[in-house]
C-alpha cells in the first residue's frame, strides 16, 4: 500500500503524540518502528533507542511524561520527500520534578512505511533543556576561560 506523506499526516502525528493519547499515537506506528532520541540520560533517562511499537508507546506515553510531559509540540519547518520527512519543531513541556516549563527546539526525521513510522531519529537542544531543567547556566569548562591577552593572531 503506498500511501502519500503529506503535512497533515505530521501535523496529526505530532497532535496525538503532545495529546500523549496511546490510541492515537499508536494507529501513526509501524509495529517495528525504530525511534531515537539523543540526550543526556543522567537528565532525560527516557532518551535512548528503542524498538517496537510496545517499547515507543511506552516511551511516549510513561516514560517521557513521568519526567517531561509535552504540552505542546509546534512543528515549524516540514520538509517531506517521498517516505521521509523531516521537521523543525518547538516543544514546550512541564519538568514533572520541579515544576519548571521547558521549551526547546529539535529536528525530526522520519521514514514512513505504508504511512506509518518505520523510524525516527530525534536531534534536541538537550543543552538547553537541560539548563532549564536544572535553572542554570551549565559551566561545561573546566578551565578559566583566555582573556585577550592570551591570544596570538599569526
Amino acid at each position: 500500500m503506498d500511501v502519500r506523506i503529506t503535512r497533515a499526516l505530521v501535523e496529526a502525528l505530532y497532535e496525538a503524540y503532545a495529546a500523549c493519547d496511546p490510541v492515537r499515537i499508536a494507529g501513526y506506528l509501524a509495529h517495528d518502528v525504530e525511534w531515537q532520541m539523543d540526550g543526556p540520560v543522567a537528565i532525560f533517562p527516557f532518551c535512548g533507542y528503542r524498538r517496537g511499537k510496545a517499547a515507543v508507546l511506552d516511551l511516549l506515553t510513561r516514560l517521557k511524561p513521568a519526567v517531561l510531559p509535552t504540552k505542546r509540540m509546534d512543528p515549524e519547518d516540514v520538509v517531506i520527500e517521498g517516505d521521509r520527512a523531516a521537521v523543525f519543531v518547538k516543544t514546550t513541556a512541564v519538568h514533572k520534578q520541579t515544576g519548571r516549563v521547558v521549551v526547546f527546539h529539535g529536528a525530526h526525521f522520519f521514514t514512513f512505511r505504508d504511512g506509518q513510522v518505520a523510524a525516527m531519529h530525534c536531534v534536541a537542544d538537550t543543552y538547553d533543556a537541560a539548563e532549564q531543567v536544572v535553572g542554570h547556566r551549565i559551566d561545561v569548562y573546566h578551565e578559566p576561560v583566555s582573556s585577550s591577552e592570551d591570544v596570538i593572531a599569526i
